[in-house]
């Protein structure tokens, strides 16, 4: 009996990670993100935004939204998308349309990020490269 169970778990838990893992990243990033300032460098703070949402387009002839929220009340929003930089992995790619006084020289222009998307989290590397600042799905 205790065979059986542990059986059934594994068997579920090979479907819930397969399921999951199988959704398109801009399906997984829908959601807010919130910095967390203690992993990191210093400068995740400082050079990040603090907040982080990423909407659904509604519609097939609308693209998706994201507002990226800084201290002070900063700001900018756009649309996103993400391109396939290879097989094994996809940039996340800004298009501003708004934006607070800080940021108004980023509208028209296009970001390329390097942010990466991994379940609940997003993370960019900083300092020497080996640690990342990471936004945590609310």
């Amino acid at each position: 009996m205790k065979k059986e169970w542990s059986c059934l778990a594994g068997v579920g838990l090979t479907l819930v990670v397969l399921l999951t893992g199988c959704d398109p990243i801009d399906v997984r990033i829908v959601g807010k993100y919130a910095l967390d300032d203690e992993v990191g460098c210093g400068e995740c703070p400082l050079n990040g935004p603090e907040r982080m949402a990423f909407l659904e387009a509604f519609s097939p002839d609308e693209e998706p939204r994201y507002r990226f929220d800084f201290a002070a009340g900063q700001g900018h929003g756009g649309t996103y998308r993400f391109e396939a930089i290879d097989t094994t992995q996809a940039s996340l790619v800004l298009y501003p349309d708004s934006a607070g006084a800080f940021h108004a020289d980023l509208i028209g222009d296009v970001v390329f990020t390097k942010y990466n998307v991994k379940g609940d989290r997003i993370t960019e590397r900083c300092g020497s490269g080996v640690r990342r600042c990471l936004w945590r799905k609310e």
